[in-house]
């Protein structure tokens, strides 16, 4: 049965090109604290290394941290740690204008 049903529930994903970003309005971070952002997490390191291209262009400092998560290799890319709320809340609104959907984390002390 499975595998006569599976094809009526086939969808089709536009071009990337066609897709538009979420308009989700981030709410500024107001709660002092050191705060790191992830911009993203890739199996392959090329793709989190190009991600960090990409922010260096746009003058955002980013590094890639290597982890290891039940036999998986992750590249996380991340800016931070930040303390400044109006340098994180501006750097989190550039990320959401260039279409980078970055995770909000607060970084250990």
């Amino acid at each position: 049965d499975f595998y006569e049903i599976l094809p009526q529930f086939e969808v089709e994903v536009p071009p990337a090109s066609a897709r538009t970003a979420p308009s989700v309005r981030t709410h500024p971070v107001d709660e002092p604290g050191n705060y790191l952002l992830q911009a993203g997490s890739f199996g392959a390191a090329a793709d989190a290394d190009r991600l960090q291209a990409n922010l260096a262009l746009r003058g955002m400092e980013a590094y890639v941290q290597r982890v290891t998560i039940d036999g998986a290799v992750f590249h996380r890319v991340r800016i931070g740690p930040m303390s400044d709320l109006d340098v994180l809340n501006r750097t989190r609104r550039q990320l959401r204008d260039a279409g980078i959907d970055a995770l909000l984390m607060k970084a250990p002390k």
